[in-house]
């Protein structure tokens, strides 16, 4: 099924968005297409975004089905080579995938792509962003990889824009990607895989891109949408790659356990100053050191944990960062299972906006003017009339010079 212009039109163009819906009991048995076909060195533009919706389990695909060199079994938001060499694709807006399949159960065999699938020579383009996202209940099985990016092989698929890929219920046995899939796959921006509540079945794993590269950052998104069972995120020794960050949000429920990206920062975020649990380990892929950011996590207490687990492994050490005027360290508590906190002393500064200072009394305490010490964390966050400061602390001289 093809939303835009199918085969070798040359220069076929559309102006305007394109719409494709199926619903009822609707099955695709080959692959659906929201952009066109591209073949015999044609070209086919769309001057406009594709908006593709499936609400319907998908739970066929017939190999015997033929549409030249057309993947099968995929759901494309943007456009796909069908034969030939050197065809190529062009939409100037946005593609969109929504699958959301209510209180459906079933297996979903499709695999999903959120942007250009080019599965032969050619260059398919998305000048905006590429998106998929899904809404299932938790019978919903989904088998195949699904890529909030494009899919390049032979050819190249690129989204110039971001691309994101949300789920939000369903049950997950592929592989899961922010970005896109192939070695040929671009995206310019930002790749972001968003999980509001899902399931991660054994052999599902959590990445980036399945070979291709992000221009931005990446970013994995785990809660925050209500710590009761019904939202729950489970995984089964999940692996997740990839991500330049993790962030696990507060008001969450999650279960099973996972093993993150040793390379990836661990956020630990929400606001409220309470600490997460996972009934489940927590591991790194390899020994090393844990990147935690706690600069959204909230007011800490000392001895709290910030992360409660049923076992932490290949945790050789923890870098931590903390919200301006909070300092402390975090530390693997004696049974293996939390991250605790423990406060330390944080001077204020308290020089003004420049000037040069002997290292006296130009810091505070907890208001109370103090001296500075080998050791003692300080900040220069906003004190003192200090807009945008910096300070080049010289040691073995007892001088200190700051400034705006």
């Amino acid at each position: 099924m093809v939303g835009g212009n199918y085969k070798d039109g040359q220069a076929a163009g559309i102006t305007g968005d394109v719409y494709v819906s199926v619903g009822g009991n609707a099955v695709i048995k080959g692959s659906l297409i929201g952009g066109g076909t591209a073949a015999h060195n044609s070209t086919n533009n769309i001057d406009g975004s594709t908006y593709v919706v499936v609400r319907s389990m998908q739970s066929v695909t017939d190999e015997t089905v033929s549409l030249n060199s057309v993947v099968r079994g995929f759901i494309i938001g943007g456009s796909a080579y069908e034969t030939n060499n050197t065809s190529s694709a062009a939409i100037t807006g946005s593609t969109n995938v929504t699958i959301d399949l209510g209180t459906a159960s079933g297996n979903f065999v499709k695999s999903i792509v959120g942007g250009s699938y080019s599965g032969g020579s050619g260059t398919y383009t998305i000048n905006g962003d590429s998106s998929v996202s899904i809404t299932a209940a938790s019978a919903a099985v989904f088998t195949g990889a699904i890529y909030g990016g494009g899919y390049g092989t032979a050819g190249t698929s690129s989204v110039r824009g971001n691309s994101s890929l949300t789920l939000d219920g369903g049950a997950y046995t592929g592989a899961l990607y922010a970005g896109g899939g192939g070695a040929n796959s671009t995206v310019s921006g930002n790749a972001t895989l968003t999980v509001k509540k899902a399931e991660f079945r054994t052999g599902s794993t959590l990445g980036v891109t399945e070979g291709g590269t992000v221009g931005g950052s990446s970013s994995l998104l785990l809660g925050g949408y209500g710590s009761t069972a019904d939202q729950a995120i489970s995984f089964s020794n999940t692996v997740i790659t990839g991500f330049d960050i993790v962030t696990m949000f507060q008001n969450s429920f999650f279960t099973g356990s996972l093993n993150v990206d040793s390379a990836s920062t661990l956020a630990l975020a929400g606001g409220a100053g309470t600490g997460i649990n996972v009934n489940g380990a927590f591991s790194l892929s390899a020994e090393g050191e844990l990147n935690l950011d706690l600069t959204g996590f909230g007011a800490l207490t000392d001895g709290m944990s910030v992360l409660s687990t049923t076992r932490l492994t290949n945790i050789s050490s923890i870098k931590a960062t903390f919200a301006d005027g909070v300092a402390g360290t975090i530390a693997v508590s004696a049974n293996g299972r939390d991250l605790v906190y423990t406060a330390e002393t944080l001077l204020l500064w308290a020089g003004g906006e420049n000037g040069v200072w002997s290292a006296e009394n130009i810091w505070t305490n907890g208001g109370a003017p103090a001296t500075y010490a080998d050791g003692l964390a300080v900040s220069f966050a906003d004190q003192a009339g200090v807009a945008a400061p910096w300070c080049n602390l010289i040691p073995k001289f007892p001088r200190l010079h700051a400034g705006p």
